[in-house]
């Protein structure tokens, strides 16, 4: 069994579900097999809580450690394309607690 390359981490805690998390969840898993990223490539992982209440919904990619907030579902096709695929973290959508304001 082959080892993922990257993990998506996705909050589907109490407040992110309230912002949409579980849609937002839904859009990323559509945008992957969109993509044709296989799960050897990228893990998608549903997580109750990553600590960051009031900015979600949050997602984190590691072993990059970036990590984005207050994503919509518009977002997850972007992040897979530019992210995930080709190598760039998507800098509109990062967290700029995690990242600082010019990263």
């Amino acid at each position: 069994m082959s080892v993922p390359q990257r993990h998506l981490l996705v909050c589907t805690g109490s407040d992110c579900k309230k912002r949409g998390a579980k849609k937002v969840c839904k859009a990323f898993k559509a945008a992957l097999n969109e993509a044709d990223v296989k799960k050897k490539q990228v893990d998608l992982i549903e997580v109750e809580c990553l600590g960051q209440c009031g900015h979600g919904p949050m997602v984190v990619v590691y072993p990059d450690a970036v990590w984005y907030a207050r994503l919509e579902n518009e977002n997850a096709a972007e992040i897979v394309d530019r992210h995930l695929v080709a190598g760039q973290p998507v800098s509109a959508c990062l967290f700029r607690r995690a990242h600082g304001p010019h990263k």
